[in-house]
Order: structure tokens, then C-alpha cells, then sequence
């Protein structure tokens, strides 16, 4: 089982699926098929190239904003600081260790994975575990939402500073232990090139771990990334709608009555988690559900399918590829588009920031001065 980089596309390896058009036994092989397909297939790789580099960039400018704005003094007695801190590094660790080097695979048209035992087997413990990470994040984030909205007593103590960190040390840990075995799975295997003589270097599952990979990790993977986690943030999402709308009822009737509703920084937080958790199961549902079609046809039945129909399915794999690392990177857009906390404190942080910088501009005698009209 020679696996080079790792397998979201159809016929299970990340590369064109034009490498094997002309193996392909299909009743009608037409060249203006191929053709065809070559071109889709440029197409496809011409949208992961110039999209990865932009949802990278996004996604490092915003994730550092977001870890920025959480550990300024408005959300300093948050919890939710811990929980979207670990959240948002995970999402960085997402796109610097799994979309930066698969971007660089496809630019430079090398494998520098398959070089060295150490970079396989870390790259593809890497490749599962982080999104394991990140969903699991995301779950953490919608339970400590939901305990807040249910019981904001009880949350106080449940969901204390010190419970988060232990919780997601070790939600970590745990994590990290079930993709152990991974470790031990992939190696380096050189081959020969019977066509130039040249030794072709793969990362492999090995012999013995065949059955595991395929059987057992197979559905511990989509479990852990995908099934579990969305179970879970659908029953937490429903409970905190179902929630917010009793909630809403008595701020109208406070409102009614001239009394003080308060507390809008927990409905501006759970709000914005609760939009930031629909949109990661948007986001990752298409890969999921890509990944089921693979595993259960296209692995068994890519030799029959159409050239152009390979590579309409190849473009599918890359747009639910893309999806996963939007997901990575688009969080700080929607907490400042459905958190109205979040974003006036990354107001306040960016008109200091420029107060400060004017201030130095203008020199000490401004910034006395200035201090001095605020006392």
C-alpha cells in the first residue's frame, strides 16, 4: 500500500489524475476525452496553487488577531479565551504543518516528505491528528457554551480556568494517543523506475499494518474528525437555539418592565461560537462525504470511470480540500461578523494601537498632554 502524499483524490493518491488516463479501461477511450480531462485536470491543480497561499495568509493574519483580541483585559475572566486560544492553535498548526507543505509538494513537484523516516512518519501523524485537534477544539468551545447558557451557575464552576486547561490537556494527550500507532505505520520504501533506472522514494503503510490502516484507523479517523464531533455540536447547537429563544422571550418582557437585561457579553460570545460551529460542519462535511465515496467505490471502480469524469471527481476532491482549510482560516471573520464583543474589543485594540503610534509621532509633549485631558 504505497501512498506518497496523502489520499483525498479519486484512485487514493494526491497527484493528476491524468498520470493514469491511458490505464484507464473504459468502452470509449476517445483522445478528445483525454484531452479533455488533461485540462480539468490543469485546472484543478491552478486552483489549489493559487488558493492555498491566500487561505494560508488569511488564515495566520486572522488566527493571529483572534489569539490577540482574547488575551487582551476584555476577556481576561473568560473561559472561553482558553477554549478559542487552543482552537485557533490548532487551526494554525492545520494550515503551517498540513496546507503550507502540501502547497509546496505541488509547486516544486517533489515529494520532500519521502526523504527521510522521520518527516513521513511526522507528516502524516500530523496530517490526522491536528484535524482530530481541531474538531475536538471545536466541540470543547459548544459544550462550555452550552453549559454557560444551561446552567450559568453551575458553568461558573464546571467550566472554570483550571477545568479548561485540564480539559484540554487532555483532550491533547488523548488524541495524541490514539494517533500513536501511526508513528509505527509509515515508512519510507524506495523503488526502482524501470523507465529511467532513477530510485523512486514513497511514504508506505507497512505490510503489517495493512488491515489496521484500512479497517481499523480507517473508521477511527472519520469517527474521531467528523462523526463524533458532529453529533455532538448538532445536540449542543440545538440545545443553546432552543435556549437563547426562552432567553429572548424574558429580555422582552425585562425590557417591557424597565428592568436591566445585562449579561450581552455571554449572548455576543455564545452567538458567535454557535455560527462558528455550523460553518465548521459545513465546511467539513464535503471532505467527510468525499472520503466515505473513496473509500467505499472510487478505490474499487477508478479503473472504470471515464477520464473526464475522473477528472471532474479530481476537481471535487480539491474544492472539499480547500473547504477543510477554510474552515482553518475564516474563524476571526466570523467572530467579527457575528460577535459584537469580540469586535468592539478589536476596536478598542486597534484605536489604542494607532492612538499610541500618533502619540510617538507627535512626541512626549503630545503624549503628556494627552494623558493629562483624560485624568
Amino acid at each position: 500500500m504505497e501512498v506518497s502524499t496523502p489520499p483525498w483524490v479519486p484512485g487514493g493518491q494526491q497527484t493528476n489524475s491524468t498520470d493514469s488516463y491511458t490505464e484507464v479501461a473504459v468502452p470509449v477511450n476517445s483522445s478528445s476525452s483525454i484531452e479533455q480531462a488533461k485540462a480539468l485536470d490543469t485546472i484543478s491543480t491552478q486552483v489549489l496553487l493559487w488558493a492555498m497561499p491566500i487561505i494560508f495568509v488569511l488564515g495566520l493574519v486572522g488566527n493571529t488577531l483572534t489569539f490577540l483580541v482574547l488575551w487582551s483585559k476584555d476577556f481576561q475572566h473568560s473561559t472561553i479565551r482558553w477554549t478559542i486560544s487552543a482552537l485557533t492553535i490548532a487551526d494554525t498548526a492545520s494550515l503551517v504543518l498540513r496546507l503550507l507543505p502540501e502547497w509546496i509538494f505541488l509547486l516544486i513537484g517533489r515529494d520532500f516528505v519521502a526523504r527521510y523516516n522521520s518527516m513521513c512518519k511526522m507528516y502524516f501523524f500530523s496530517w490526522y491528528f491536528i484535524p482530530h485537534v481541531c474538531s475536538w477544539m471545536v466541540v470543547l468551545v459548544t459544550m462550555e457554551r452550552t453549559f454557560s447558557v444551561w446552567t450559568p451557575l453551575k458553568a461558573k464552576a464546571l467550566c472554570g480556568s483550571r477545568s479548561i486547561k485540564i480539559t484540554i490537556t487532555t483532550i491533547v494527550l488523548g488524541l495524541a494517543a490514539v494517533n500513536a500507532p501511526l508513528l509505527g505505520a509509515w515508512r519510507v520504501v524506495t523503488t526502482l523506475n524501470n523507465n529511467n533506472n532513477q530510485t523512486v522514494y514513497s511514504c508506505s503503510v507497512g505490510t503489517q499494518w495493512e488491515y489496521f490502516f484500512e479497517n481499523v484507523w480507517y473508521w477511527a479517523d472519520v469517527s474521531l474528525v467528523s462523526l463524533l464531533p458532529l453529533a455532538m455540536i448538532v445536540t449542543c447547537n440545538t440545545i443553546i437555539i432552543w435556549k437563547l429563544r426562552n432567553l429572548k422571550r424574558m429580555r422582552l418582557k425585562l425590557v417591557a418592565n424597565g428592568q436591566d437585561v445585562g449579561n450581552s457579553f455571554l449572548l455576543s460570545t455564545v452567538v458567535m461560537l454557535v455560527v462558528a460551529s455550523l460553518v465548521f460542519l459545513v465546511t467539513t462535511l464535503p471532505s467527510t462525504a468525499y472520503y466515505l465515496l473513496q473509500k467505499h467505490w472510487l478505490a474499487k471502480n477508478s479503473q472504470y470511470i471515464e477520464p473526464i469524469a475522473l477528472a471532474r471527481l479530481y476537481l471535487i476532491a480539491v474544492i472539499c480540500n480547500l473547504l477543510f482549510y477554510v474552515n482553518n482560516s475564516i474563524n476571526f471573520l466570523l467572530y467579527c461578523l457575528s460577535g459584537s464583543y469580540f469586535r468592539r474589543t478589536l476596536s478598542r485594540l486597534v484605536a489604542r494601537k494607532f492612538h499610541r503610534k500618533y502619540s510617538l509621532q507627535r512626541g512626549p509633549s503630545y503624549a503628556l498632554a494627552s494623558k493629562t485631558s483624560r485624568v
